[in-house]
């Protein structure tokens, strides 16, 4: 019985909440490296759009 609550407390207290935190600092890390490659092309575009 007390081996049961120690895997329920570890699993909806420490593993749920861990795997929540990490898909949403993994979509984080996506949009900013998603915004930051786009940022460049713009940059990149602009740069060409000064020189013509």
């Amino acid at each position: 019985n007390n081996e049961s609550f120690v895997i329920y407390m570890f699993v909806v207290h420490f593993t749920i909440p861990m795997t929540i935190i990490f898909f949403c600092y993994g979509r984080l890390v996506f949009t900013v490296k998603e915004a930051a490659a786009q940022q460049q092309e713009s940059a990149t575009t602009q740069k060409a759009e000064k020189e013509v």
